[in-house]
């Protein structure tokens, strides 16, 4: 006869190489779903085993929080800004919305261990989803500082003079939208952030529309729309040339001389 805690062993042993899996295989959204799952079998498994050593003079322990790796943890701050942003953003948008503080440290090694990644699964013959650098628009080099997503299209991946305000007004809209679509649930966290990035939005800066994510997103996607023109025509242009590089400097740059 199977019993509760026999089957919560049976998902928890399917459910740790499937996160490992999906995590090194570039798929954050189902890895990090798939480590919920495996996150709530093990609460359960201690709740079921707690009434078993109720005589046990010491407290069980709290059951070990899996980590969750570097690169997830920045795929997921990513696909929420949706275009190139710095570590201390990626990081703010990681604690606002997920609960957790990036290790600086960690991420100091971060574009060398995705590369190697990269490498490693490019000689097997397949590809996957990597943490990159966003390119320079003129030389297609690493621009310091400013991670993308290897999935998403060049001209979304390259940077020029014109793109930091535009990719402010991308980062203010899609914070807005995801604090809408959380609802009640929104941290205070994410609010602070998002009156943050409504500070450089003009009209709404310093007034109460700054704490209503609908308004901004309005205004944050107005003010993109009036600068995108001139930034599009110069992201096509270098992502022309780009797509004459072999595809690792597409993805990590032209290496700097």
């Amino acid at each position: 006869m199977v019993t509760p805690l026999d089957a919560l062993e049976e998902q928890m042993a399917c459910l740790r190489p499937a996160v490992r899996a999906a995590a090194e295989g570039g798929d954050a959204r189902l890895a990090y779903r798939l480590l919920g799952v495996l996150q709530a079998a093990e609460r359960a498994w201690s709740d079921l085993l707690a009434p078993a050593l109720g005589a046990a003079s010491a407290p069980l322990p709290a059951p070990a929080v899996a980590r969750v790796p570097v690169p997830l943890q920045v795929r997921q701050s990513l696909e929420i800004l949706g275009a190139p942003a710095g570590v201390r953003l990626v990081s703010a948008v990681q604690a606002a919305f997920f609960g957790r503080a990036l290790d600086p440290g960690r991420l100091a090694s971060l574009r060398r261990d995705q590369e190697r990644a990269y490498a490693a699964r490019a000689g097997r013959g397949g590809l996957g989803l990597f943490v990159v650098p966003a390119l320079t628009g003129d030389r297609l080099t690493p621009a310091r500082g400013l991670l993308a997503l290897s999935v998403w299209p060049l001209e979304r991946r390259i940077v020029t003079g014109h793109s930091p305000r535009v990719d402010l007004c991308v980062h203010a809209a899609a914070v807005a939208a995801r604090i809408e679509q959380d609802g009640e649930t929104a941290s205070a966290a994410a609010r602070d952030l998002l009156a943050q990035l409504a500070w450089y939005l003009p009209g709404i800066a310093g007034t109460p529309a700054a704490a209503d994510p609908a308004a901004v997103r309005v205004v944050a996607r107005r003010e993109a729309a009036l600068l995108r023109e001139q930034d599009t025509k110069a992201r096509a242009e270098a992502a022309a040339r780009a797509r004459e590089l072999p595809l690792r400097d597409q993805l990590f740059g032209r290496p700097r001389t």
